[in-house]
Parts: C-alpha cells; sequence; structure tokens
C-alpha cells in the first residue's frame, strides 16, 4: 500500500512539473547569427517568388528567430523579418536585391513570420508557411515630409479606373504588338493636386486574343489568352487634363511567359553572403521586356510566341532541381491600413483576412517537424536594418501589430 501510495504521489509530482514547467521544443537563436540572417534572406526569396500579386519585398532586418536541429544537419527556422515593399511587380519574377525600395512618402512596411527548412548536405530547402502583414506609412507623416506630395487613391475609385483605361489604351495604340493588352488589376494610385488634378497608376495587364486595332467598344469582348505563351506585364502611368490639353505617359514592362528568374544558389549553402544582384547583374536575363510610350518613346522588344516552355507543376526551375520536396508551402499575405485606421483589408486576394490557425501540437511532415510559430525573443534581436530610416524604425517601435 505505501509503495502505491509513493508511486501515485510520484506520478502527480511529475504531472505538476510537466504542467508548470513546459518543455521548450525551440531553440531561439541570434538574430546577428550570419546562418539565421542568411536563412532569412533565402525565406524571403521563396516567399516573393511563391506570391502571384502585390510587389516584391526587401529584406530590411530579422526582428526574431528560433530554430530546431533536425537530425545531424537539419535545422528548421521560426523566422520574423521585417520587410519593405519595391517597385518591383512579382511577376517580374526578380531578386529582392535588384529591386528598389519605395520612397519614403509612399514607403510600405510590415513583417513576415517564416518557417523554413534547411539541410546543407542534402541541399534540400522547403519553405513550409509564411504569413506577411504591410502598412503604409500614415499620411500625417508624410506630410510632415512633403506637404504637396501625392495623395493614395483606392484602387478601385472610378476615377482611378477611368484613368487607367485611358493610359492603356494609350499603350495599346503605341505597342508594337499584334494583340490588345487588357487590364488584370489597378495596383497603386495617387492623385496630386498641381495646375489640374495628375493622376498617378500603377496596373498589370494580360494579353488577348484579339488584335491590338480592336474598336474600343468591342474591347470588352476579348477573352484573355490562356495558352502557355500568353504575356502579362507590369505598367505605370499618368494622366493629367489642363485647360488646353490631355497628358497621358505609359510605361510598361512584358514577361515572359514562364520565364522566371533562377534564383541564385543562396550563400547558406555556400558559406558566403552574395549581393552580386544588387547591382543588376541578375537583370539582364530576367525574362522580360520594356516598352515606354509618350514623348520620344521607344521599344526594345526581344520576341513573343517564338521559343518553346515547358512546365512542370506549379514549382519554378530552381525549386524542382534543389533536392527533396515535402510538402508546398503555404502563405498568406494582408495589407493592413495605417495605424490611425482600424480596418483591415487584404490587397493580394481583395477579400477580407482571416489570418491562419496553427495547430497546438507538433505536426509531422515526410520532412521535419514543424512546431507552432514560437514566440519567445532570440538573442541580439532585433537585428540590425539594412538600411537605418529613422521613420520607419519609430513606426515599428509604435506597430502593436509587429513583433517587436
Amino acid at each position: 500500500m505505501k509503495q502505491f501510495a509513493l508511486l501515485l504521489l510520484c506520478t502527480q509530482l511529475l504531472y505538476v512539473w510537466a504542467v508548470s514547467e513546459p518543455i521548450y521544443p525551440l531553440n531561439p537563436g541570434s538574430c546577428e547569427s550570419p546562418d539565421a540572417v542568411a536563412a532569412a534572406d533565402l525565406a524571403l526569396r521563396k516567399i516573393n517568388s511563391h506570391r502571384k500579386q502585390g510587389y516584391i519585398f526587401s529584406y530590411h532586418r530579422l526582428s526574431n528567430v528560433n530554430q530546431k536541429q533536425q537530425g545531424p544537419m537539419g535545422t528548421v527556422f521560426y523566422l520574423t523579418i521585417d520587410v519593405m515593399e519595391t517597385s518591383c511587380n512579382v511577376l517580374s519574377k526578380r531578386l529582392w536585391t535588384s529591386c528598389e525600395v519605395r520612397p519614403l512618402i509612399e514607403a510600405v512596411y510590415g513583417q513576415c513570420q517564416a518557417t523554413i527548412y534547411i539541410n546543407k548536405v542534402e541541399r534540400a530547402i522547403q519553405l513550409y508557411n509564411y504569413n506577411c502583414s504591410l502598412r503604409p506609412v500614415p499620411r500625417n507623416r508624410v506630410h510632415d515630409i512633403c506637404l504637396g506630395c501625392p495623395e493614395a487613391r483606392m484602387v478601385d475609385d472610378l476615377a482611378v479606373l477611368n484613368v487607367t483605361q485611358l493610359v492603356l489604351q494609350k499603350y495599346n495604340n503605341e505597342s508594337p504588338h499584334s494583340k490588345y493588352f487588357a487590364l488584370l488589376n489597378v495596383t497603386k494610385a495617387s492623385e496630386q493636386a498641381l495646375v489640374a488634378p495628375k493622376y498617378a497608376v500603377e496596373f498589370t495587364i494580360q494579353e488577348t486574343v484579339c488584335p491590338k486595332d480592336t474598336h474600343s467598344g468591342d474591347v470588352s469582348q476579348c477573352e484573355l489568352m490562356t495558352c502557355e505563351f500568353a504575356h502579362k506585364g507590369h505598367c505605370t502611368g499618368s494622366y493629367m487634363k489642363a485647360p488646353d490639353n490631355e497628358y497621358i505617359t505609359v510605361s510598361c514592362d512584358l514577361f515572359e511567359p514562364g520565364a522566371s528568374q533562377q534564383e541564385e544558389q543562396p550563400h547558406l549553402l555556400g558559406g558566403e553572403h552574395d549581393h552580386h544582384g544588387d547591382k543588376n547583374e541578375d537583370h539582364q536575363d530576367d525574362g522580360h521586356d520594356q516598352h515606354e510610350h509618350g514623348p520620344g518613346h521607344h521599344h526594345h522588344h526581344k520576341h513573343l510566341h517564338a521559343h518553346e516552355h515547358h512546365h512542370h507543376g506549379n514549382k519554378a526551375p530552381s525549386q524542382r532541381a534543389f533536392g527533396p520536396h515535402y510538402e508546398e508551402t503555404e502563405g498568406e499575405v494582408q495589407y493592413l491600413p495605417p495605424i490611425d485606421v482600424p480596418t483591415v483589408y487584404n490587397a493580394d486576394a481583395n477579400k477580407p483576412v482571416t489570418l491562419p490557425i496553427f495547430p497546438d501540437t507538433p505536426v509531422v511532415f515526410h520532412g521535419p517537424i514543424i512546431y507552432p510559430f514560437p514566440t519567445k525573443t532570440g538573442e541580439k534581436c532585433p537585428g540590425q536594418p539594412k538600411n537605418k530610416v529613422d521613420l520607419i524604425q519609430e513606426l515599428y517601435k509604435e506597430d502593436q501589430g509587429f513583433f517587436n
């Protein structure tokens, strides 16, 4: 009886200890660790490659890191990465190192939480999931910098849509292509008060089955070209109607179908931090053509429908050839309003945001064990920003929605 009572007491003590002192399965890392910084760079490349809408994110700093050893050489990193939006559309498939961050007056900042598995020996890289949230700089902060700068407009505003159609019409009238290009999405819009209101718009386009000289009244009947050779593009333009004339400018980048920027084999696997893309060397063969229209416009066009493209599922070439594949990447990007506006909307999906729910227990995949995203702060976190901008640093500190 005594032995049974003693055994019961020990069991209860072990239970209390297990409840009060849970074993934390992950190890907080250092935001200054070269491996962690390299893993963050690689995760951001994968995030940009996975997305289908929006703009490429640039690395700002590593805000937090936890990690778990998997086997003798594998590691799962749980990363919180501060990012800045660039002017490069994700359709371009460019590396973030070759894209310019938007100027401060139209800056968009945020964070991405990413879970990525890396095994140097097997040369295996797998981005399991990511969740990014971004905000524009508040307008009152912009006014402190530049009182007369352009004001952001909603992309579904009727005036913005009308201006976009006029800009697109100019592109179709002057482009060297045989096909008509249709509007996909308006991605940015602003208005500036000058002699007359001046609109600036950014939007994406796609090739249709209709010839470019289709009458404007018939373009609504033009179906998007769905074959593997269909071209998409990203355009910027402006419109101003002065008392004496209309002024329209447009510049479009067309991207070769199926052509993606081959991701550099990251420095994490080679042990070095290679950023030769900062000099735009990787942009020389990134599979897109540029067309500018306006006074003195010119054309640079390589080819249309002149070569074969081979597709193997939804994986980019670099993912197919880079070692074992475990699970498909799951990710979400949500755009939040400035910190002084309470509503939430998802610009990538154009629908209300539903935050992902991670399980309370570890999930076993064919590869490593993936735990719920941790909250413990790593050493020397956050790390040093890539480009220190006082206003952006202040906003990160003030924003309660981001990890600090």
